[in-house]
Parts: structure tokens; sequence; C-alpha cells
């Protein structure tokens, strides 16, 4: 079984937020990644958006969009034998107005 963190630094409000996911498991490399930050457990809705990650060198993620352009990060790969390495880190913008606690599913 592979375990994964899923890592959020503190932050002001209306800041960058970096999220960053680990597997615990020896940083095993894992096969895909789905990634939204809601604003509670029973609201299914994404809130905020994330920054592009294809434009950094040798990425396996891009930006969906399930609502808004990018509210999720998806990995790229299109057969299941690409994996991602056992750490990333996407970097998070929250909506311009106070949306409460978010969680990143």
């Amino acid at each position: 079984m592979h375990c994964f963190n899923l890592l959020q630094m503190p932050r002001t409000c209306h800041a960058l937020l970096p999220v960053g996911i680990n597997s615990t498991t020896h940083r095993l490399p894992f096969r895909g990644i789905l990634l939204q930050a809601r604003m509670s457990r029973g609201d299914i809705t994404p809130v905020g958006t994330f920054l592009d990650p294809s434009a950094s060198p040798g990425s396996s993620l891009k930006l969906l969009q399930c609502i808004n352009p990018g509210d999720g990060i998806t990995h790229s790969g299109k057969n299941n034998n690409n994996l991602i390495a056992g750490e990333i880190e996407v970097t998070w913008m929250p909506p311009n107005s106070t949306v409460g606690e978010i969680y990143f599913v």
C-alpha cells in the first residue's frame, strides 16, 4: 500500500500557496493525480486556481477546467506507463473573495 502526504504551507490571506504531495513510501513515483481546493468537506465545487505547472521544464502535470479554467491539476501522461516523481509541488491562488476554510482533495 502506498501512502501520500498533502503538505500545505501557512500563508497570509490572498497570497499564493505552495501545495506539496509526496509518497510516504520511500518517495516512490505514482501514476496519476487529481487535485482541487474546495470550501468544505461537503461542497464539491472547486475554488481558486492553480498556476500552470506545464510551464516548468519536464513537468508531467497540467491544468484542468472542472468549473473554471485552472481549478484543478492532473497528470499529463497519455498512458499508464508514465510515472510522476514521488514528490511534486504546485501553487494555488485563492479567489479574490474570502471563502473560509479550504480543503485540498
